[in-house]
């Protein structure tokens, strides 16, 4: 990597740090040539040297940034998908290296969840491998993510590690991880606990995707 692409590179994420939220797409589809994995790994270098200088909240302020800039990284459907996803996955192992499960549990299941739904779509590495990696970070989410304190959060995690298991082929363990999903979401409908139109949405298209997976695991099994 030589200087003037690291420079290139440096000048790109800060533009990212300091433009309002709404605009990064439009900043990241201008500077397509430089989304590439040599701007995943400046990232971590980057982020890693900028973090031994932070103290505590500038640090947990700088993880927030990654978080959002690895959701920007996951909607831009321009240049190469095998590298965004390595800037996404980048953004959320560094994030997680400030938000401990111990300080900040729910948005540390947060990222964990998040960071198993993109392992489980890698196009780089191993995919068995990749795989391995979402299954730990669903785990570790349904940690704090349990069915009686975050219900919705629990059947969404469940799916996600349904998918990595049926993807491994692991489908004993899918359809069983899909069941436990299942029956959470027939918990809350019983009892009526979701809240408002929003999670009615996020039950809706959660049975939506089990219906689907169930399916290629009844046909695979």
């Amino acid at each position: 990597m030589n200087q003037a692409r690291r420079e290139a590179y440096q000048n790109l994420i800060e533009s990212l740090l300091t433009c309002p939220s709404e605009q990064k797409i439009e900043i990241l589809q201008a500077n397509l040539e430089l989304i590439d994995d040599g701007f995943a790994q400046y990232l971590r270098e980057w982020v890693t040297e900028t973090l031994a200088t932070l103290d505590a909240k500038q640090a947990y302020n700088c993880a927030n940034f990654l978080f959002g800039l690895a959701i920007s990284f996951h909607e831009l459907r321009q240049g190469s998908r095998t590298s965004n996803l390595e800037v996404v996955i980048a953004c959320l192992e560094i994030a997680l290296t400030v938000v401990t499960r111990e300080a900040y549990s729910k948005k540390w299941a947060m990222f964990q969840l998040g960071l198993g739904t993109f392992y489980v779509n890698r196009i780089r590495g191993k995919k068995a491998d990749n795989l391995e990696l979402a299954i730990a970070a669903c785990d570790a989410s349904l940690e704090i993510y349990t069915r009686d304190a975050f219900p919705i959060d629990n059947a969404q995690t469940l799916y996600g590690l349904g998918v990595a298991y049926r993807d491994n082929s692991q489908l004993p363990e899918a359809y069983n991880t899909f069941n436990s999903a299942i029956e959470t979401m027939e918990l809350m409908r019983s009892e009526i606990i979701i809240g408002g139109e929003a999670d009615r949405q996020k039950l809706a298209e959660a049975w939506n995707k089990l219906d689907q997976a169930l399916e290629t695991v009844m046909r695979c099994g």
